[in-house]
């Protein structure tokens, strides 16, 4: 692993997939080392982008929104970039300051 805030090298024989690189973010997850990389997975992904819809749809910032829902900004970000298995609680915190039912939620990100 390269140190924090670096970039793993990317020659020819590294052994790194530039394309399995692009899924991999570099923000520590709460409670564990700086710059220990996390894949985002498909389905957590998907509800990520049907919740950016929904807020951008009701014009909302992810800062304003995650004011008037009572979550953290950076949290809420990582929510929305598909960073983290949203529990239930917050997941029906999110539809509720959207305005929707979490099943919808769901089907918008076909799930």
């Amino acid at each position: 692993m390269p140190p924090c805030g670096a970039l793993p090298d990317m020659g020819a024989n590294s052994g790194i997939d530039p394309v399995e690189l692009n899924q991999v973010e570099l923000v520590p997850p709460i409670g564990q080392a700086p710059c220990m990389a996390r894949k985002k997975s498909p389905t957590n992904r998907a509800l990520g982008d049907a919740i950016r819809a929904a807020r951008k749809s009701r014009g909302h910032t992810q800062e304003s929104f995650a004011l008037e829902a009572g979550l953290d900004r950076s949290y809420y970000g990582a929510i929305e970039r598909g960073e983290f298995n949203v529990t239930v609680a917050k997941l029906t915190r999110v539809a509720a300051g959207l305005n929707v039912k979490v099943w919808e939620l769901l089907r918008r990100a076909d799930l």
